[in-house]
């Protein structure tokens, strides 16, 4: 087990990440024009570090009002799975949070807008929310500030990479049950800047089982800071409106129990590693994972929904995996309901597929599951893709040496949590 999980732990060599980039590319192209193997998590999977969800364009957009109405969403993609753990020096996501805690993020775009919204689950039901902030300007005051609160923070790079992200300066939203809203900017070279301001719209609504948050922030705004100006050829930093392709490094999370003693990531990585890519694709199918079950009690219950708004015929690969310490419990390419884990849409089609086992087979000596959706071509489109998530029981794990988790290291971090 330990030699099979060692690959299991968030951090990663940087001397293997070029051969990460090889094996994706490789293995891209093939991932829909035939049958496959099922991946394993200690494989080429293992040392995946990017987790990807493209995001479609939006005619109508949502309204923001903290309602995540029936049908208002739909025509977004969404993703889950997100990871949680305890406060100690600093954040340390090792596992897959558990099913009543479990985040939803959708995501969608126009030409003038970033379209986000996340549902949080409260437990237990209609459990105490701390929001006591009201004010945006204060943020670390002890009684009232926002992060002391109940609360989702965004952070977003508008470029794909880590190092010109880190250089150029990070962008950060917070906001609580309330929809009080702190913004801020940071970068090493400009420090901390409060005074920036996201033009975001933000509205929130409680429910007895869950509270919900929708977002609609200006791309205009994000011209700001290491981001005005154009590169050496010409070519503006952050475009406007957003050209096809365009990716944004992202990092959600959310504290709960009025404080933030049970903080939740989506991918896994610590805070200030937005590491995450949204690929703004006005041609893509979108797929949204709204549940991935209770398998920490032992039970898979998959709900995923694809739709291919495009004027022809789709063919999308469907991968999620969950695997124990000695074998395969769960592949979507051996599903009696797809072929090879392939699913057809026509021009328009939107479909749910839903996967159901219980007594899956889940140890206490390790788990792991992951996602990898892609869409047919050369090479095939990542439509949603997460790292490998290592989960345990209900009843508790074996943790072993191999699952210390090393973060990312960087220098002259933003001054916040």
């Amino acid at each position: 087990m330990r030699r099979r999980f060692a690959s299991l732990r968030p951090g990663i060599n940087a001397r293997a990440v070029p051969w990460l980039i090889a094996a994706a590319l490789v293995a891209a192209p093939a991932a829909v024009a035939g049958g496959r193997e099922t991946p394993k998590s200690y494989g080429p999977a293992s040392l995946v570090d990017t987790p990807v969800l493209r995001l479609p364009k939006r005619a109508e957009p949502p309204e923001i009002d903290g309602e995540l109405s029936a049908g208002e969403w739909r025509d977004a993609a969404a993703l889950t799975a997100f990871w949680a753990d305890f406060v100690d020096r600093g954040e340390r996501f090792r596992f897959l949070a558990p099913a009543p805690i479990q985040l939803r993020v959708y995501g969608a775009w126009d030409a003038k807008n970033l379209y986000l919204a996340v549902r949080a689950r409260r437990h237990p039901p209609e459990a105490w929310l701390r929001a006591r902030g009201r004010f945006p300007d204060v943020l670390d005051h002890p009684q009232y500030g926002i992060r002391h609160d109940d609360h989702v923070s965004l952070e977003l790079r508008p470029v794909p990479g880590l190092r010109e992200g880190f250089r150029r300066g990070v962008f950060r939203l917070d906001a609580n049950a309330t929809a009080t809203l702190g913004d801020a900017y940071w970068s090493p070279e400009h420090g901390l800047r409060r005074r920036w301001r996201s033009g975001a719209r933000v509205r929130s609504r409680v429910r007895d089982d869950a509270w919900t948050i929708e977002y609609r922030i200006p791309f205009a705004s994000l011209k700001y800071g290491g981001y005005r100006g154009a590169d050496e050829s010409g070519d503006p930093h952050v475009s406007l409106p957003p050209s096809a392709g365009t990716v944004l490094r992202a990092w959600f999370r959310r504290r709960a129990a009025g404080g933030g003693a049970y903080p939740q990531a989506f991918d896994g990585h610590g805070a200030r590693t937005t590491r995450t890519k949204l690929v703004l694709d006005a041609s893509a199918p979108s797929v949204q994972v709204r549940r991935i079950g209770p398998v920490m009690a032992d039970r898979i219950d998959l709900e995923m929904t694809v739709k291919n708004d495009a004027d022809r015929s789709k063919a999308i690969r469907v991968g999620f995996f969950v695997e124990n310490d000695t074998e395969t419990i769960f592949s979507s390419y051996d599903a009696e309901s797809l072929s090879d884990g392939v699913l057809e849409l026509k021009p328009g089609e939107s479909r749910t597929i839903a996967f159901h086992k219980d007594t899956a087979g889940i140890t206490e000596r390790g788990n792991a599951l992951w996602f990898d959706v892609r869409a047919a071509g050369d090479p095939a489109k990542l439509l949603f893709r997460t790292r490998v998530t290592p989960f345990h029981t209900m009843t508790g794990m074996t943790i072993m040496k191999d699952h210390a988790v090393r973060g990312p290291v960087v220098e002259r971090e933003p001054p916040w949590r």
